[in-house]
């Protein structure tokens, strides 16, 4: 193998990381862009915990046919009110309660499966390896099942840049169902 080159992982010293905490260190804009996230997190939060509890403005169901369509801000309808008169901040609060729940269910087995598989895939190595990454791609189609084949051959390895190098923990965290098409819907 004299025309292939070795990649080694290089020592990192406390003097490479800079002594500025992470927040100096960020754009400006990426700091918007989290307080944004977390801003957003945080209502869907309290809005969930507030229907959670009954503490709404006024009840969901009830319909008042004298503020058919009110505007916002209309007696004490913050966002106003629908077509059939209810108040639409209340629906709205409730409404949260249907996708919050199963949304950070989904998160959280995501994250668990793939920090497991991908902790077990790193650790053992070799075939357990294999298996891992074959389930984690059995579903993403034949360019990237090929990727990881030339990946573990040895005949590509990917550089500093590539995505390749954070192609493994993204596919594991996934972890999509196997199965495969084969040809058009239309082929009998």
């Amino acid at each position: 193998m004299a025309g292939m080159k070795r990649y080694g992982q290089g020592s990192l010293t406390a003097t490479a990381l800079s002594s500025r905490p992470l927040w100096k260190q960020a754009a400006a804009i990426d700091l918007l862009y989290v307080g944004y996230g977390f801003f957003i997190v945080s209502l869907v939060v309290v809005s969930y915990v507030l229907g959670a509890l009954n503490f709404l403005p006024h009840d969901p169901q009830e319909m008042n046919l004298s503020l058919l369509m009110a505007p916002p801000g209309v007696a004490g309808h913050l966002l106003g009110t629908d077509f059939m008169g209810r108040d639409i901040l209340s629906r709205l609060i409730v409404g949260i309660q249907a996708y919050f729940v199963p949304g950070l269910l989904a998160i959280g087995i995501a994250i668990t499966l793939g920090t497991f598989f991908g902790v077990l895939a790193g650790y053992r190595g070799g075939g357990v390896e294999t298996a891992v990454l074959y389930l984690a791609l059995s579903g993403q189609g034949e360019d990237q099942f090929s990727q990881a084949e030339e990946f573990h051959r040895g005949s590509r390895r990917p550089g500093p840049q590539e995505p390749g190098n954070c192609f493994q923990a993204y596919t594991l965290v996934q972890l999509p169902l196997p199965f495969h098409h084969s040809g058009d819907p239309g082929d009998g």
